[in-house]
């Protein structure tokens, strides 16, 4: 009876408090899915599959369907983190979270970020490839700087120098950062990738590319 007292406690408490659950997004395509398993609490063990479920937005679709990302560069897709909870603990963002949070923002009902991609066609086809680019990197700690400057309504000739001047100046800012809490290798390679074909080809629209390749 002990024993059957104590499996009964432990299979309860992974049950309580051993659910991992959260949800991760692909710069593939822009794709967001769900997952869960089940662990040993406190140890991390992992002691179920996972089990994933992809969740459909429609921003993400707009953006594949008008060519402002390029769905093609990843295969297979490539996914990172976006939330994490354990528990019965809502999932706390992870460094994606900072991406996918921008989907889900509407005005008076409206996706925000489609309508305004829709007002502004020209800036929106150097913006989300730039995005993009940097959530291949896991720069997403640089996406709430890029976003605020496309809203600055920059004349879209201006826009895609103005933007990576953004994208430099904030990768300097990060590069400082890193090098006062002694992670070099980290800084290093991030100043690098400022004289790297990465920087010289960040902002090129997806349409252009087509067409150039053509």
């Amino acid at each position: 009876m002990t024993a059957i007292l104590t499996l009964l406690v432990i299979v309860g408490g992974v049950w309580l408090g051993g659910r991992v659950h959260g949800s991760e997004f692909s710069p593939s395509d822009f794709s967001i899915r769900e997952f869960h398993f089940y662990e040993v609490p406190l140890l991390h063990t992992q002691i179920t599959p996972i089990k994933r479920t992809t969740r459909t937005l429609g921003f993400p679709r707009y953006l594949v369907a008008q060519s402002l990302i390029d769905s093609s560069k990843s295969d297979p897709p490539v996914w990172h983190l976006a939330s994490i909870g354990r528990g019965g603990t809502a999932p706390e963002d992870a460094d994606a979270g900072l991406l996918v949070d921008q989907f889900n923002l509407t005005i008076d009902g409206k996706e925000f970020w489609r309508t305004w991609s829709d007002d502004h066609p020209k800036i929106a086809a150097v913006l989300w490839p730039v995005i993009q680019d940097l959530a291949y990197e896991e720069l997403y700690v640089l996406v709430p700087d890029v976003l605020e400057e496309a809203l600055k309504q920059t004349p879209p000739p201006m826009f895609r120098d103005a933007l990576k001047e953004r994208v430099k100046l904030e990768i300097n800012r990060l590069v400082e950062y890193l090098k006062l809490s002694d992670n070099d290798t980290l800084a290093d390679a991030l100043e690098n990738k400022l004289n790297s074909e990465w920087f010289k080809e960040l902002g090129q629209p997806v349409k252009q590319e087509a067409e150039v390749s053509q």
